[in-house]
């Protein structure tokens, strides 16, 4: 089988894994909403759906939380005082361009959605937030968007440089050990159970990296 179909393959095999790993990992999120209650309702869902929290009325403030990399995705009010919405999400693309970043809106704008994700937004739902499970299906999603955008940027980007599959299998090479880390974090845990079965899996998407490695 040609190189970079197996290349392929084993990026798609472990996105899956990834996928199945941020459904028991803590992730960290941003509420950036000026409206009080907003906040607080949606933070205690959250956290009861086992999510590490941020919560932020001042724009500044929550831009940079996510700029210095304490958050994993963002939910931010398009309507903030200090900034509107597509300001605060081109000051994120211009250093994290592959940020979740899901708007929040109360007027239900089919205008302001297109902007959005046009401008690279990753998802976008009305308030009130009636189905709290619909959110964290959004969340989860974006993230694993996010993370096969990232992917596909650095493939094409190595693929135009003539060193695609030597450079393809560097990164492939680091997510896969930060994969293994983060696995090895819920080892003893009471999660581990439900994720034990990924095991057979990973260090099949391992020997296959250490032979291809081996054929460069």
């Amino acid at each position: 089988m040609h190189l970079i179909t197996i290349l392929s393959v084993v990026i798609y095999r472990l996105n899956q894994s990834i996928l199945v790993m941020a459904k028991m990992k803590s992730i960290r999120i941003l509420i950036l909403d000026d409206d009080e209650i907003i906040r607080t309702g949606l933070s205690i869902s959250l956290e009861k759906l086992s999510y590490t929290v941020f919560a932020e009325s001042n724009s500044m403030k929550g831009l940079d939380i996510i700029l210095n990399d304490k958050v994993d995705a963002a939910l931010i009010d398009f309507f903030m005082p200090e900034a509107d919405g597509l300001a605060i999400l081109d000051s994120i693309k211009k250093s994290k361009p592959y940020f979740p970043a899901i708007m929040l809106t109360g007027f239900g704008s089919t205008t302001l959605a297109v902007e959005w994700m046009k401008k690279g937004g990753a998802d976008f739902i009305e308030k009130p937030v009636d189905s709290h499970e619909i959110l964290d299906l959004k969340i989860r999603l974006a993230l694993s968007l996010s993370h096969e955008r990232y992917l596909r940027y650095k493939l094409n980007s190595y693929e135009k440089s003539g060193d695609f599959v030597s450079s393809s299998l560097k990164i492939l090479n680091e997510n896969y050990m930060n994969f293994i880390n983060t696995m090895e974090s819920f080892r003893n845990t009471e999660k581990w159970d439900k994720i034990s079965n990924l095991e057979n899996d990973i260090n099949q998407i391992g020997k296959v990296i250490h032979k291809m490695t081996g054929l460069i």
